[in-house]
């Protein structure tokens, strides 16, 4: 389970049995819990977190989108759902969040059992 706080933040709860919770462990998570790692590579401010203003989840896997309009996944990518690319060596997962290269300027994002969907700015799915 994710919210967004009205501080952009966001928190998750939950089994995090493949990382969905984005805790940085496969723990399950009682209460509600920040998840932190939502930032550009670009900021000028060091440690600066780029406020989210929206979540979807997936069954193993969870989307943010921030207020900028970059989208982050984390959980279980054996399908490609986390958008992360692909690795010779097996399923792309993620612990914690990751920014989906190339996809920019997103005004909504959706994750279904398998799949993961974002809507830009200009209407291109």
């Amino acid at each position: 389970t994710a919210a967004v706080t009205e501080y952009g933040q966001v928190v998750t709860w939950g089994t995090g049995q493949v990382g969905q919770v984005g805790h940085g462990d496969k723990n399950t998570c009682l209460r509600p819990r920040k998840v932190t790692g939502f930032t550009l590579e670009f900021k000028s401010e060091v440690g600066a977190e780029e406020p989210v203003c929206a979540v979807a989840c997936g069954q193993l896997h969870t989307l943010a989108l921030t207020a900028g309009g970059d989208v982050f996944a984390w959980g279980k990518g054996e399908l490609g759902q986390l958008g992360l690319g692909s690795d010779p060596n097996g399923p792309i997962n993620s612990l914690r969040p990751k920014r989906i290269q190339g996809l920019s300027l997103v005004v909504s994002v959706a994750a279904g059992r398998l799949h993961s969907a974002a809507v830009t700015l200009g209407g291109d799915l």
